[in-house]
């Protein structure tokens, strides 16, 4: 076993923090305005052509990004007693290592509301790299 898949490996089974922001599309009404999502055209860092459910994707630190070997891995993260999970289907270059960037959808789970999330913008978040399931 190589060190990246060793510290990955332990990465899978450790509680991470990090700051948390969102991006992609977001409801009408909101004036937040954000990248596009990880879809067609640009399928984001990853690659990947479909996303099963466009409301849930994750775009992780472009340091913590290890080359892609997280693509496809699931974040389960955590903030004020509620959780969410998604895939793993970009990377964020502007986030800080530990930072995350999810998509709306997420980031109204984990506030509790699409106005409360949109208020916040940024938040401190504790999460794990888990496999999808």
């Amino acid at each position: 076993m190589n060190l990246s898949k060793t510290i990955l490996f332990a990465i899978a089974h450790t509680c991470l923090g990090g700051r948390l922001t969102f991006y992609g599309p977001v409801p009408d009404g909101f004036s937040y305005s954000s990248d596009p999502g990880p879809w067609a055209p640009t399928y984001g860092s990853c690659g990947f052509e479909d996303i099963p459910d466009h409301n849930y994707f994750v775009a992780i630190s472009a340091a913590d990004y290890a080359d892609g070997s997280l693509c496809g891995k699931c974040a389960k993260i955590s903030f004020e007693g509620r959780t969410s999970i998604g895939p793993i289907a970009d990377k964020c270059p502007g986030c800080p290592s530990g930072g995350l960037d999810v998509s709306f959808h997420m980031m109204t789970e984990l506030a509790g509301s699409a106005e409360r999330a949109n208020f916040l913008g940024t938040i401190d978040v504790t999460y794990e790299i888990i496999e999808c399931g």
